[in-house]
């Protein structure tokens, strides 16, 4: 039986370098990693919704690269993991989610707390933009 996905010497941007991977078909697989480490950026690029330095990502036996990216995204259905949070930084993000709320908004140090509990000890000033999708999931929570 061929794989459902096989993906050799894919490389994003020169930055993110995957191991060889074969996910069987009808088998449930698992794909666990530390925040950032590029695990959405692969499903992206399983989908052709990024494309890849380098490399090849097989479906079905067929190069992906070569196939209609609409007809591949009817197949292959990412759903998304984004949080939305508001535009600026994560302090601000305290801060409009309280507004919301018409409550009053906790300390700069009741934010640090909370950041360090879920394990995004960031600065309060850094831009949610930066953020990859699991740290957005976590200050979001």
């Amino acid at each position: 039986m061929q794989p459902f996905i096989k993906i050799s010497g894919l490389v994003f941007m020169d930055k993110l370098k995957y191991p060889e991977l074969i996910i069987p078909q009808y088998k449930t697989s698992f794909l666990a990693g530390a925040s950032g480490s590029g695990k959405s950026t692969l499903f992206k690029l399983i989908n052709a919704t990024l494309s890849p330095s380098s490399g090849t990502i097989e479906y079905n036996g067929t190069d992906t690269a070569t196939m209609d990216t609409i007809g591949l995204r009817r197949e292959l259905l990412l759903a998304s993991q984004d949080a939305y949070l508001f535009e600026g930084t994560i302090k601000q993000n305290f801060e409009m989610y309280y507004a919301f709320r018409d409550n009053l908004c906790i300390t700069e140090a009741g934010m640090r707390k909370y950041l360090y509990l879920c394990c995004v000890d960031f600065a309060l000033d850094t831009p949610c933009k930066n953020l990859s999708g699991g740290e957005k999931q976590r200050v979001f929570m």
